[in-house]
């Protein structure tokens, strides 16, 4: 196999497809095994993954932001990160998230083996990241995205690391 032609080094580390295929990139090199695709329609370069020795509450804000990071790319003019990924962009205190209890009718585990093991706290990469619109536009619907609605009287839209928030008016 050829190695891959470099990218335009003013795409960075998170892009859109259509950003890419402005700047001269092909189909076939954005499909190639170097890039992660985290969203459809968003390409990435390989991240590190996020570090084993932080508290679990660290390493889960850490893996939100990069999450929302990587959707970035997709919002549209009225979209803006909210919720739990505003919250985790802004540094504020979030809840570490735990997979759901198993169902106690599920006669295939042992219920005292069950009782006493604590799962392990989730991947913040398997979390939803959170977009809101602003008005009546057309809300998201894309996996591993959670889509909300926000009323324009009562919100407006700012920039806060490079990402789009909302603030209270």
């Amino acid at each position: 196999m050829r190695p891959a032609r470099p990218l335009p080094p003013d795409l960075g580390q998170c892009f859109s497809v259509a950003e890419a295929m402005a700047a001269g990139v092909s189909r076939g090199r954005l499909r190639r095994r170097d890039l992660e695709a985290p969203f459809t329609g968003v390409r990435a370069l390989p991240s590190e993954n996020s570090p084993d020795h932080v508290d679990p509450f660290a390493r889960q804000v850490h893996e939100r932001r990069v999450q929302a990071y990587h959707y970035a790319p997709r919002l549209r003019p009225g979209q803006f990160l909210s919720h739990e990924s505003a919250v985790a962009i802004r540094g504020g205190p979030l809840p570490l998230v735990y997979p759901p209890a198993p169902d106690p009718a599920d006669r295939w585990k042992d219920a005292a083996d069950a009782a006493d093991a604590r799962p392990a706290p989730m991947d913040g990469h398997l979390l939803d990241v959170h977009v809101s619109t602003l008005g009546d536009g057309p809300l998201v619907r894309a996996a591993g995205v959670r889509g909300h609605r926000a009323d324009p009287a009562a919100a407006e839209l700012r920039v806060v690391s490079g990402f789009s928030i909302a603030s209270l008016r």
